[in-house]
């Protein structure tokens, strides 16, 4: 998926959990952080793992707060679900195994995938916060 795809979709999941404008910009911007890994070859490591979401949420936790380490999670674990469907899959399992899982049914290139998936986050924000407007 493209990264503002990513971004988007993190952002609404992350809203789902708060409403705090500085842990939405935090869901944001970590719900990219896995395709960091680009230089490193590309979801061929621990980046794209639910062990990192939980390793680095972890990391978090002690240095912030429980809500700032959710958040983490929450936006990593985005992350994953969206590239979870596209051909090429994840190490879900790395370390442990480096075969990769997914469902396999869009190119991460696709536009119409990635329309699909920023359609769905706008979707959960204006169910969101729609509410709150109109009162």
């Amino acid at each position: 998926m493209f990264w503002y795809t990513h971004a988007l979709f993190g952002l609404s999941l992350v809203s789902l959990i708060t409403s705090d404008p500085s842990l939405l910009v935090l869901g944001l911007c970590v719900s990219i952080i896995p395709d960091l890994d680009k230089l490193l070859g590309h979801r061929r490591w621990f980046s794209h793992s639910p062990f990192s979401a939980a390793f680095l949420s972890l990391v978090v936790l002690p240095l912030s707060s429980p809500l700032h380490s959710l958040v983490v999670f929450v936006s990593l674990i985005s992350h994953i679900l969206l590239d979870l469907v596209t051909k090429s899959g994840l190490p879900l399992l790395y370390p442990v195994r480096t075969t990769n899982y997914g469902l396999r049914l869009v190119s991460a290139h696709s536009k119409r995938a990635n329309k699909l998936f920023m359609l769905l986050g706008l979707l959960i924000l204006l169910c969101k916060w729609t509410p709150k407007l109109l009162r």
